[in-house]
């Protein structure tokens, strides 16, 4: 907080041994072909990308703390509500695994995020939330929806929940990062620029993915998908709540 002593960024983010750890947590990340899929697919990859905002819960949190003495209290109240909804879409994703009867050893928990920003200047973590909060906000209206002809009531609520704070979120990003920037004398229409440049760190950290990485986390999705299905099977239904 204002007054305290500056710290260096960690590159990497610690990692709770109970998870799988990787770094790219579902196939399609590498492979787009792969794809998000419908029904029991659609189901878990969204219930597994909401356990992955653990990113964006470091990244909030420390980024409250990197820019508290540079910015007004202000910032400090939206990044504080920001770590908080991101906290929340994570544990929505791990109660939502849990409750399928997934163990955390057989639940991917990636890095590829956070570690595109690696050595990077601050403001590129702050366009890293911005990105992501933008880019996929017009798709989750439509998963609510579906999730709503599944009768899964549980993972509509969640992505709804989801897609009402990143309209929020996408808000503080393109506010903050205007900010700052012209805090620190430079053009505050250049906010873009800065969204652009952390698409490019994304797509080229994922280049470097292998295909062992690949395989691992192809395996591992797969058999996720067959002890849900068998979970469908029993039931004669898709997952529901």
């Amino acid at each position: 907080l204002p007054g305290t002593q500056p710290y260096a960024v960690p590159d990497h983010p610690a990692r709770d041994e109970r998870f799988f750890p990787c770094r790219f947590y579902w196939p399609d990340i590498q492979d787009p072909s792969f794809g998000y899929g419908t029904g029991v697919s659609l189901q878990l990859r969204s219930a597994v990308s909401h356990l992955n905002e653990a990113w964006a819960v470091e990244t909030a949190g420390l980024l409250l703390y990197a820019f508290a003495d540079t910015l007004p209290w202000d910032w400090v109240v939206d990044a504080a509500r920001w770590t908080y909804d991101e906290a929340r879409h994570c544990r929505m994703g791990y109660e939502r695994l849990l409750g399928w009867g997934f163990e955390p050893a057989e639940l991917p928990l990636g890095t590829y995020i956070y570690d595109s920003t690696a050595g990077q200047d601050p403001i590129y973590r702050l366009g890293m939330l911005f990105f992501f909060e933008t880019r996929n906000i017009s798709k989750k209206p439509q998963r609510a929806e579906l999730f709503r002809s599944y009768g899964d009531a549980v993972s509509e609520h969640d992505m709804e929940f989801d897609w009402a704070d990143e309209t929020i979120h996408a808000g503080y990003g393109k506010h903050w990062m205007k900010t700052l920037l012209k805090t620190r004398g430079e053009d505050p229409a250049t906010y873009e620029a800065i969204r652009t440049r952390c698409q490019a760190l994304v797509e080229s950290y994922v280049q470097t993915g292998t295909p062992d990485e690949q395989s691992t986390i192809t395996e591992l999705v797969h058999t996720l998908m067959a002890k849900a299905h068998m979970h469908t099977e029993r039931n004669g239904l898709l997952i529901h709540d």
